[in-house]
């Protein structure tokens, strides 16, 4: 075990990473973010493994994917069903402490957290039932009206946030001159919807030329099916006014300006009771935001502004104000966090596992050829997608529509699908048999859809469903007296 080093997690939810200044952002206001990213390496090609809340932190806690471990949806959260990072802390004597968000199912499963201080889990332990009806009948247009609707107030969201923050600077407190090494996971809420964010942020952008975004017009957008089914069940089928996007980009922007002065008080706090230059950082985010993009709003799809993430990492024997290009996806996280506590993988259980520790990634000069796998099978879909990103290139596969292919270098905003070019044929080919080697998604696809069809039944079937169950907008954060 290394000796009196610490690891600090810091987890937002829905941070699109181009809302970052130290992903190239030149108006964002994230000056916290940008120190960090000054103090260790940033990871310029970091993905989630699944572009929404519950499977994405199921994947990120077991290093493992979705469709290996039964997470798929927002109603199917992690339960403790297969190891932890945390259960593989506790039995080399270390306790996570988690304040915040998981989203998991509840505090009482086994998942290897045991001190959950102010926990938010899916609401009443089931999650989004709703979201598991996947055809072409079903809408959510609640969401499709979140744009319009971006506010300048003060959000439940906002003042969870604040009480994480509030706990996050007493268990560092606590740990001032500590003798044992500790493990500290923050997670906040924002800059998840809904819009809103406070008069000091909104202010923070008066005057300032915010970026509108890319193809968001009826004309320029994709409309591959998988595109068109996310916009006619988020309501997004119409085209947005300019002032409406302007405005609702403005409160993001605030929301990832709030965001970073909750992470930067923790960060000082740090610094203050002498611990920041023996503790590993990470921060990093669940999944990304469209923003607009393509004329879409929230993640759920395998599109670059949905599911490649922020992730910055920082401490003791990482390399300062370096750009690191390998692909590295959340799964590394697992490895990462024992091996910052010199943990070694068990060779009979562990060996498999698809991650690989991001303190050795980072110190190494070159670029490493790694694989990032993402999967979609939730609502807003009606088919399953799968995401291959190697090299330069990303594929993705949807079962009973036509793959795409797009040169993420010269084509970061995936305007140019290369998929019917003659002259990338085998480019398609080759990462279409990578994927294959990870999984057959024809086969995951049905068996995924079965079991989300059992668990309609246990809710009285999908009609019922239908009538009956409101869609899950957000998750409630819990009531937290002072």
């Amino acid at each position: 075990m290394v000796k009196g080093q610490n690891v600090l997690f810091i987890c937002s939810d829905q941070h699109n990473k181009c809302e970052a200044g130290c992903y190239g952002n030149p108006v964002i206001k994230t000056p916290n973010l940008d120190s960090l990213a000054r103090d260790g390496t940033v990871f310029q090609n970091a993905y989630s493994n699944n572009p929404i809340c519950v499977p994405s932190r199921a994947s990120l806690a077991t290093g493992q994917y979705s469709f290996k471990i039964g997470c798929y949806d927002n109603a199917t959260p992690y339960t403790g069903q297969v190891r932890s990072f945390g259960h593989r802390l506790n039995e080399n004597g270390i306790e996570m402490t988690t304040i915040g968000k998981l989203h998991y199912r509840c505090v009482d499963d086994d998942t290897g957290f045991t001190d959950q201080r102010i926990p938010l889990h899916v609401r009443d332990g089931v999650g989004d039932v709703f979201g598991l009806l996947r055809d072409q009948r079903v809408t959510k247009p609640k969401v499709g009206q979140f744009p319009n609707n971006a506010t300048i107030g003060r959000s439940s969201y906002m003042d969870y946030d604040e009480n994480v923050t509030r706990e996050a600077l007493g268990y560092l407190e606590e740990k001032r001159g500590a003798d044992e090494p500790w493990a500290l996971y923050v997670g906040y809420t924002l800059p998840h919807f809904p819009l809103t964010i406070s008069q000091k942020y909104w202010d923070l952008y008066e005057g300032v030329d915010i970026p509108m975004p890319t193809a968001y017009k009826i004309g320029e957008r994709s409309e591959h099916p998988s595109c068109r089914d996310h916009r006619r069940f988020y309501g997004m089928d119409r085209q947005y006014e300019d002032d409406v996007i302007r405005k609702a980009l403005r409160v993001y922007y605030g929301m990832c300006s709030y965001l970073d002065d909750q992470l930067g008080a923790v960060v000082q706090k740090l610094k203050e009771t002498g611990q920041y230059e023996n503790t590993i950082i990470i921060y990093s985010s669940d999944h990304g935001e469209m923003a607009g993009n393509h004329g879409m709003w929230n993640k759920n799809c395998m599109l670059e502004s949905a599911v490649n993430v922020p992730l910055i990492v920082t401490g003791p024997g990482i390399p300062k104000a370096r750009r690191n290009d390998t692909i590295v996806s959340l799964v590394d996280i697992y490895p990462t966090i024992l091996d910052a506590f010199g943990i070694p993988l068990i060779e009979e259980e562990e060996a498999e596992l698809p991650g690989t520790s991001l303190l050795e990634i980072a110190k190494e000069e070159g670029t490493r050829n790694r694989i990032a796998f993402s999967e979609y099978h939730s609502t807003g879909s009606v088919t399953g997608g799968f995401m291959i990103r190697y090299g330069d290139y990303k594929y993705i596969y949807y079962v009973g529509y036509k793959p795409q292919l797009f040169c993420i270098r010269t084509d970061p905003m995936e305007q140019n699908d290369l998929i019917d070019d003659p002259a990338y044929k085998e480019i398609a080919a080759q990462l279409d048999a990578r994927l294959r080697q990870i999984c057959n998604p024809e086969a995951v696809n049905d068996m995924i859809k079965d079991k989300q069809e059992k668990i309609l039944s246990e809710h009285g079937g999908r009609e019922r469903v239908l009538a009956s169950f409101e869609p899950v907008l957000f998750s409630p954060p819990p009531k937290i007296t002072q």
